[in-house]
Formats: C-alpha cells, sequence, structure tokens
C-alpha cells in the first residue's frame, strides 16, 4: 500500500509541473472524486444497523478492523461439536485507498500516455513549421536575388535607363517588379528592399514616362503594403498609385515625391518629411501623420477621414476639395493652406493655426475650434454651423467672415441680421 501511495505521489508532481491545463484539470476532477469517496467513507457513516447507531451497518461491508472469531459448542448424540465461526475485518478508509490507489495507477498511465503524445505531435508539427518556414525564407531571398540580378542586366545590357516611353524594355522590368512584390505577399523587408534597389539605381526617379510604372496593364496598383520604410530616402520617388496600405513611412524622406492616387490607409507617416510631394487623390484615411512636414504638399481631392495631423505642418500645402472628417489637427499649422471645398465635418482643430488660410466654402460643422488661430483667415461661405468653442473674437479676426454661414445664435452674438443660415 506504501509503495501504491508512493507512485501516486511521483505521477501527481509530473502532472503539476508538465501537464498542460486540460489534463489538470483532468486529473483535478479525478482526486476530487477520490477524495469525496473517502470523505463519505469517513465522515457519513450509513444510518442502517439494527442499534440505529452512527456506524457503518454490517451489510456495507465496512467497519470496524477487527478480526474475531466466536466457538459455539453444543452436544450431539455422539458427543460434543464445537463450531467456529470466524468473522472478517471490515473494509476501513485504508483499505478504500488502497484499492482507489490501485485503480488510480493505470488512469494516471492512461493519462501520461496521452499527454506525451500530444506533445510529441506538437513538437512535430512546431518541427515541420519551422522547416517550412526557413524553405519560404530561402525562396524569398532566392526570388529577390534573381529579380535583381534580371533588372541588373536590363541595366546594364539593355539600357534601361536610357530607354524610351515606349520601349519594351520597360514593359519587362515593370512586369517583373509586379511579380517579384506580388510573391513577397506580405514581407515588408524584401519589400523595402526592392523600392530601396529601384531608387537607387535611378528607376523611380519622377519622369514624364517613368521608368518603372507602378501600375500593371490592368491598372492594378503595385502591392507595397505593410513594407518597412521608416526613415527611407525616397527624395523625389515616383509611388504614382502604389499601395503603401500600413506601410511603415515614419521619417521617410519623401521630399518631392510623387504620391498622386496612392493607397497610403494605415500608414505610419510620423516626422515623414513630404514637402512639396504630390498627394493628389491620395488614400490617407486612418493613417498616422503627427509631426509630419507637408509644407507646399498637394493634397488636392485626398481622403483624409481619421487622418492623425497633430502638429503636422501644412502651411501652404493645397487642400482643395480635400476629406477631413473627423480628422484630428490639434495644434496643426495650417497658415496659408488653400482649404477651398474641404470637408471638415466634426474634425479636432484644437490651437490650430489658420491664419491666412482659405476657407471658402468649406464645411466646418461640428468641428471643434478651440483657440484656434483665424487672422485674415478667408470665411467667404464657410460653414461655421454648429462648431464647437468658435467666439466672436476669433471670427472677426478673420477676412470676410460676414460672408460665412453661422447657426442662429451665433449670428445674433456677430450682431449679424438673421436667416442667411444654410
Amino acid at each position: 500500500m506504501l509503495v501504491n501511495f508512493l507512485l501516486i505521489k511521483n505521477y501527481l508532481c509530473i502532472v503539476k509541473t508538465k501537464f498542460n491545463n486540460r489534463y489538470r484539470q483532468l486529473v483535478g476532477v479525478f482526486l476530487l472524486s477520490f477524495l469525496l469517496i473517502a470523505g463519505v467513507f469517513t465522515i457519513f457513516p450509513v444510518i442502517g444497523n439494527k442499534a440505529k447507531t452512527l456506524k457503518w451497518a454490517e451489510w456495507t461491508g465496512f467497519g470496524e478492523d477487527t478480526t474475531r472469531s466466536e466457538s459455539v459448542e453444543t452436544k450431539t448424540d455422539t458427543g460434543k461439536k464445537t463450531v467456529t465461526t470466524q468473522f472478517q475485518s471490515g473494509k476501513t478508509l485504508w483499505d478504500v485507498l488502497e484499492l482507489a490507489g490501485t485503480l488510480a495507477i493505470p488512469v494516471l498511465l492512461t493519462i501520461l500516455g496521452i499527454w506525451f503524445q500530444q506533445k510529441e505531435q506538437e513538437r512535430a508539427e512546431k518541427k515541420a513549421q519551422i522547416e517550412k518556414d526557413i524553405a519560404n525564407e530561402n525562396l524569398r531571398d532566392e526570388a529577390l536575388q534573381v529579380y535583381i540580378d534580371r533588372l541588373s542586366e536590363l541595366l546594364l545590357d539593355r539600357n534601361l535607363i536610357l530607354s524610351k516611353g515606349d520601349d519594351p524594355v520597360r514593359d519587362v522590368a515593370r512586369t517583373r517588379t509586379l511579380t517579384i512584390l506580388r510573391r513577397l505577399g506580405n514581407d515588408a523587408e524584401r519589400k523595402a528592399r526592392v523600392l530601396h534597389f529601384l531608387y537607387d539605381a535611378g528607376l523611380l526617379e519622377i519622369k514624364s514616362v517613368p521608368l518603372i510604372n507602378l501600375k500593371d496593364a490592368d491598372f492594378r496598383a503595385a502591392d507595397l503594403n505593410s513594407a518597412n520604410l521608416n526613415d527611407s530616402d525616397l527624395n523625389s520617388a515616383n509611388l504614382n498609385s502604389a499601395n503603401l496600405i500600413d506601410a511603415d513611412l515614419s521619417g521617410a524622406n519623401l521630399n518631392s515625391a510623387d504620391l498622386n492616387s496612392a493607397n497610403l490607409r494605415d500608414a505610419v507617416l510620423v516626422n515623414a518629411n513630404l514637402i512639396d510631394a504630390d498627394l493628389s487623390s491620395a488614400h490617407l484615411n486612418s493613417a498616422n501623420l503627427n509631426s509630419a512636414d507637408l509644407r507646399g504638399a498637394v493634397l488636392f481631392n485626398a481622403d483624409l477621414i481619421d487622418t492623425d495631423l497633430s502638429f503636422a505642418n501644412l502651411s501652404g500645402a493645397v487642400l482643395i476639395n480635400a476629406v477631413l472628417i473627423n480628422a484630428v489637427l490639434i495644434n496643426a499649422d495650417l497658415s496659408l493652406a488653400d482649404l477651398s471645398f474641404a470637408n471638415l465635418r466634426g474634425a479636432d482643430l484644437r490651437g490650430a493655426n489658420l491664419s491666412g488660410a482659405y476657407l471658402t466654402d468649406a464645411d466646418l460643422t461640428y468641428a471643434d475650434l478651440t483657440n484656434a488661430v483665424l487672422v485674415n483667415a478667408d470665411l467667404s461661405s464657410a460653414d461655421l454651423t454648429d462648431t464647437k468653442s468658435l467666439t466672436p473674437e476669433q471670427v472677426e479676426k478673420a477676412m470676410n467672415w460676414k460672408k460665412a454661414n453661422y447657426s442662429e445664435k451665433f449670428r445674433i452674438q456677430l450682431g449679424l441680421p438673421p436667416g442667411l443660415t444654410k
């Protein structure tokens, strides 16, 4: 019995240190049942014996740990006859525990076997996955090297740099570039290496006809999503219509870059240099442009919904017809920016510098203009109804403020005649 308990103790130690949660729960249920049974046999005797006392009735087979015998002597015709009756000891708690321990060993061995089998399977699957990942890495490295070698041949042997706009060598270079970018999938690092190679080779310079057009024959954009391009030097790069969704361009130099119609949704452009960059019709919704330098940038018809432009420098930027719904422009510098016909509904312009900005026909309904500077801003036909924290002192420092649209209540504060709100 002692040996059985030692075996159980050793197996429980293994369960405690190595089993996963599911098997721990299974063992826990087993032990709980075991203790419950032991408790029942120890604490709750059956009231069923003749004496009506709190002890186990004889029919249960459990009782005191005593072995006794009784002899009865009777007289017969042939003489005296002695009949001895042996009373076997009742089943005690120790007997129950010994039986339970004996039964527990095969159960625990079975559980251990299942656990070891599962662990072995998990190790095999993990090893197979690692080998698969290594193979994929090698294949991507090989594909990238082949691409660089082929493009190098086009540069050196086919004079790709000096080719004309309709030269087939440009189509070959474009096709190979789009193919490798698609093949790399979500490989951010290698996509960045492709782009750096093209830029360093002078194939992404802004020209009337770009050497590498990042659109295929069906006008689908090159796949550069999630590319890691932080701190990259892409000055004057031609990224027209490029797919840069969720790309990391923080700190990148994109001075005068062509990002016309580029998809930069959810991209990170914190502290990026976008001075004089062309972002016309670009998709920048939900992008992070915190502290980005966009002086003189062209954002005509750009999608900037929910974009973070806090502390960004947009001085002199062209934002005609841009959509800035719910954009965050806290402390942004929009001085001399052209926001004509821009949609700024619900935009957060707290502390923004709008001095000298053109807000002609701009929609500023529900925008927050707390402490915004409107000195010499052109408010002709601007919609300022239901703006937040706008004061008459702010408005009266602007140009053509009487030609803007206000709520009826605010018109009274400005001393304007009623009835001219939208």
